[in-house]
C-alpha cells in the first residue's frame, strides 16, 4: 500500500509541496509593449511586435504584460515649462505637478518594468516622432540618468532587456544604405545611455520593394518566434 505522510500519501505530499514550491517560482517580470507605428490596421511593425508579445505570453504565461500605444496615444510635446520644470533643481516640487503629471506617470510605469518590447517603424530613416516624443518624456535628470562631474550616469539597473522591432520600405541592414539607418544606431546609443545595454533588433525590411514584402514579414517572424522562447 501507499505510505502515508500524516494523513495524506506520500505521492499526494510531494504533490501539493511541488505546487507550493511553483507558486514561489512564479514570475514577478513585467513587460512594457510600446508600439509607436501611427499606423493600426496597415502597420506591419505594429502587427509583428503584437505577434511577439503574444509569443512570449504563451511562452512564459506568469509575466504581466502592459501595452502604452504611443503610436495611437503620443505624449505632449515638451515645452519650455516642461523643460524648466524637469531639468530645474525642483522637479517634484507643487507648482510642476500639472505640467509633469504625464510624464512622471510614464516614467513609473516605464521604470516599473523588466522588459521592453519597441515596435518602429522607419520614418524619414528616423524613429516615429511619437516614439522620439515619448522618450524626451521619459529619458529625465534624476530619473533615468544623473550628471556627476564625471560625466552622466545611467540610473536604470542592469539586467533589463529589450526588442526592438522595425519595419522599413527599404533594405539598410549590410548593404550600401546601412548609413542611411539612423534609427537603429539612435536607439541603441539612447538605451544605452540610460542602462539598457541588452538591446535586441528584429529588422522587416524591404517591405516598400516590388517583391520580397512577404518574405521579410515571415523571416522576421520566424526570428521572433524563437527569441520569445529564450528571451
Amino acid at each position: 500500500g501507499c505510505k502515508l505522510v500524516g494523513n495524506q500519501p506520500v505521492t499526494g505530499f510531494f504533490q501539493n509541496t511541488f505546487s507550493i514550491f511553483k507558486q514561489f517560482e512564479k514570475s514577478d517580470m513585467k513587460l512594457l509593449h510600446l508600439p509607436s507605428s501611427p499606423r493600426v490596421t496597415q502597420s506591419v511593425s505594429r502587427s509583428l511586435s503584437n505577434f511577439f508579445v503574444e509569443q512570449y505570453r504563451a511562452a512564459h504565461p506568469d509575466v504581466e504584460i502592459n501595452t502604452r500605444d504611443i503610436g495611437v496615444n503620443p505624449p505632449q510635446f515638451l515645452t519650455e515649462e516642461w523643460i524648466g520644470a524637469a531639468y530645474g533643481p525642483h522637479p517634484d516640487a507643487d507648482e510642476h505637478r500639472h505640467v509633469l503629471k504625464e510624464s512622471n506617470e510614464m516614467t513609473e510605469e516605464f521604470l516599473s518594468a523588466d522588459l521592453y518590447v519597441i515596435s518602429a517603424p522607419m520614418h524619414n530613416y528616423m524613429v516615429p516622432a511619437q516614439l522620439k516624443c515619448y522618450i524626451d518624456t521619459i529619458f529625465r535628470p534624476r530619473k533615468t540618468f544623473i550628471f556627476r562631474e564625471t560625466g552622466p550616469v545611467p540610473l536604470i539597473p542592469e539586467g533589463r532587456k529589450v526588442v526592438v522591432i522595425t519595419a522599413s520600405g527599404g533594405v539598410y541592414q549590410g548593404t550600401p544604405m546601412a548609413s542611411l539607418d539612423l534609427e537603429t544606431p539612435w536607439l541603441r546609443a539612447t538605451l544605452d545611455f540610460v542602462g539598457l545595454k541588452d538591446v535586441q533588433f528584429v529588422h522587416a525590411e524591404g517591405l516598400a520593394m516590388p517583391t520580397g514584402r512577404q518574405e521579410a514579414i515571415d523571416g522576421a517572424k520566424a526570428k521572433l518566434r524563437d527569441l520569445a522562447l529564450t528571451w
